[in-house]
Parts: C-alpha cells; structure tokens; sequence
C-alpha cells in the first residue's frame, strides 16, 4: 500500500542493498545504509496471499556501488531458486514460496550482520494461484451474495443468538475459505452490514466467508457487575459456532474481525486481546473512548470503583501491552473515520497514539459523516487490502455471465 495524504503509521527499515527476484524465490545483498551507521527504524511486514510481503526502502542514497555489492545469500531447502536483480532497487511486496526461510545477511561497513528469518507455511508458488470467477449483471457488477441467516446457542449470554452470513457464489464444503466477522454499531443489530450497505455485492469477487453476530448495545465486552458477557459470546460462542459450520482457513492470519462505531471498537479490542484468532481488524468511525467518559456507563460500569475494567478495556492500553508480545502475535489495524464525522477527534488521537508507541497500523480520513453512506464508502475502500491480508482468492467476473 502506498504512502501519501491521509496514511500514517506506515514504518521502513533504512538501509542500503540490493535485491533480487524470480518467480520461486528472492535473494537480497545489504550495504553500510547511511556511511557507517546501522540506523533502523519500525517496520511493518506481513504475509501476502501470495507469499511474503515486505516493505523495506533502500537508504538514503549514502551507500556506494562497492557497499552494496555485499554479498547475499537465501537460506533455503531442495527445490527453491534464487534471482538476480539490479543495485539500488525498493524492495516491496515480494512473493516468497512456501517453505522458505528467507534469510538476509549485511556486511557493509557500518553493521558485522543483520538476519531476519521468514517461514511461510500456507501460500502458493509465486505467481500461481488457482482463478475462479462470480457472475456478473448486465452492467458488469457482481451479482450480489445471498444473504443467509443462522442462530448458535450463546452460553455467555445462556440464549439463542442470531447472525447472518454470507457465502460465495461458488460455495464448496470440500474446500477452506478465509473468514471476516463484521461487527455492527449502536442502534443497530446482526442484520445493519447486509442491510445498509452493499457488502453483499463487494465481497462477491472474493472467495471469503462473512458473518454478522449481534452485540445489541454491549460494546463486545464483558459487562461490569455481572452484566452481559458480550466478548465471551463473540470468543468461546460465535467462534465456536462458525468452525463447526463452515470450513475455514485456520485461525489466525486468514481470520479478521471489522466493525463501525462501536463495532469499530469491538473489533479492534478483540484483535488485540486474541490474536490467536483474528490477524487484522479494521475500525470504521470507531469509538475508542467510550470506557473514559466521566459518568456511571452500563458496560463499563463506574469511574471510581471499575476502574480497573475501564483500564483493561481501554484500546490505548491495549496496543501498549501488545507490543511487548512477538510481531506475529500483533493483528494489523486498519482504521478509518470520516472527516466531518464527529468521533474524527477521537480516532486521530487513538492513530497519533499508535504512531507515538511504535505500533504499525494503516490510517485514512475520507469524506463522510457518521452514516451508512460513509461505512460503505469505507468498507469498500478498506476491502481490496483486507482480502490481500486475509488470502482471499480474488476471483474473475464470468465471461460467459458478462456475454
């Protein structure tokens, strides 16, 4: 994803090198970077759907060719290739084959070595994935996915939950398909995403599985004073529910969690919490300050004396103690509001505080309120990124059905 107006938090590693890339592996050289320094900034990397994607930048121009024609090599097994590539280039969204260890070792001037290690253990060769295709109406757009409805036995809740679904076009029990669970936002229920809005149509170009839970006004959390358990229903029930039901991916990297306002929260808060289960999550709008508010809430209970929920409940907390786990064990953010949207505040500071500790996320303000209208918009902008990250397949518009 590209830098520019309306994105922050993106990090890079500076430094000098070349890189090389063929269809079946990649091998990289590092210089010296910055003339006898070995400076190395934040870096968010992450596994594409087909393969490894990085995003690193060569240095500032300070490596000479004799510096970055330090030698490189790739750790790998029987059967990987390596490529060969020009001096100087930008390394970005590389493809890197299952089964392989991509090992980069510097020796320039300024640093004896440098090694990251990479395994990727559920993608295809680079630059071959299987195609499948969805049916198109008479002006070329998808058709959209029917939307299904099913109930799961809620024991945090001790009641029968709602939720609806939606499957591909192509639906198949004997394979797998990555998951997307959308929460909904205050004043609104399981049925708001497939109703007012058009994710039905979006979703439709990918092989992916999306289900709606419904979180009444429980902001996805375990209720002070014995309230509702809204988390454990969404953790221990729905989740449960879906494995049982559907074949998906496993949990983790092929799994996120997305929401709006209070969703937006619900999502992020999760993610966080259980990375063993959702690899991204995405905010629309949402409303990260809710525990701070200075009265008594029905969830978060009161200032003084659940403070000690408000506190663990709290994202700003939450990102701080998610840094001190392994990178793989940190969901990625996707966060958006829109700029006449009267939470814009509250979703710059919680983006500025990702910034200030160092925690990678992907931040855009569009235009737009706090409406359907808007989530649409920003769903389907966010949709492209998040199905990348998840492995969705991106499927085909049907030749014959556009004919």
């Amino acid at each position: 994803m590209g830098r520019g107006a309306g994105v922050r938090g993106r990090g890079e590693a500076e430094w000098g090198g070349r890189w090389g890339l063929d269809g079946r592996g990649f091998w990289a050289g590092m210089g010296d970077g910055n003339a006898g320094e070995n400076k190395q900034r934040q870096h968010d990397d992450g596994h594409s759907a087909q393969g490894l994607e990085a995003n690193w930048s060569v240095g500032d121009g300070a490596t000479s060719r004799r510096d970055a024609e330090a030698q490189g090599r790739v750790g790998r097994r029987p059967g990987d290739a390596l490529g060969l590539a020009g001096v100087g280039q930008t390394l970005r969204h590389v493809a890197v084959p299952r089964g392989l260890w991509g090992r980069l070792i510097g020796q320039g001037r300024g640093f004896h070595a440098l090694i990251i290690a990479y395994r990727v253990t559920d993608c295809k060769e680079a630059g071959v994935q299987e195609m499948t295709h969805y049916p198109v109406d008479g002006s070329g757009r998808p058709v959209p996915l029917p939307v299904h409805t099913g109930s799961y036995v809620s024991q945090a809740l001790d009641r029968e939950q709602p939720y609806t679904y939606l499957l591909p076009h192509d639906y198949d029990p004997a394979r797998t398909y990555p998951l997307l669970v959308l929460l909904h936002g205050i004043g609104s229920d399981y049925r708001g995403w497939t109703t007012y809005t058009r994710i039905a149509r979006y979703v439709a170009a990918y092989d992916l599985i999306v289900a709606c839970p419904d979180g009444d006004s429980g902001w996805y959390t375990n209720a002070a004073n014995g309230g509702e358990r809204r988390e454990d229903d969404i953790i221990q029930d729905f989740v449960g529910h879906l494995q049982a039901t559907f074949p998906l991916v496993p949990p983790g990297k092929g799994w996120g969690i997305g929401g709006l306002s209070m969703g937006g929260y619900g999502a992020v808060k999760i993610a966080i919490k259980h990375p063993q289960f959702f690899g991204t999550a995405v905010s629309h709008s949402g409303a990260f300050e809710k525990m701070q508010t200075a009265s008594v809430h029905p969830v978060f209970g009161d200032p003084e004396t659940d403070r000690a929920l408000r506190h663990r409940e709290n994202p700003f907390w939450l990102v701080e103690q998610a840094l001190c786990r392994w990178p793989t064990e940190r969901p990625r953010l996707f966060l958006d509001c829109g700029a006449e949207d009267t939470l814009l505040t509250a979703n710059r500071r919680f983006s500025d505080h990702l910034n200030f500790v160092g925690y990678p996320c992907c931040y855009r303000e569009l235009p737009g309120q706090h409406t359907w209208p808007y989530w649409d918009r920003a769903f389907k902008t966010v949709l492209p990124e998040l199905a990348q990250n998840l492995g969705a397949t991106v499927k085909q518009p049907s030749v014959t059905e556009r004919e």
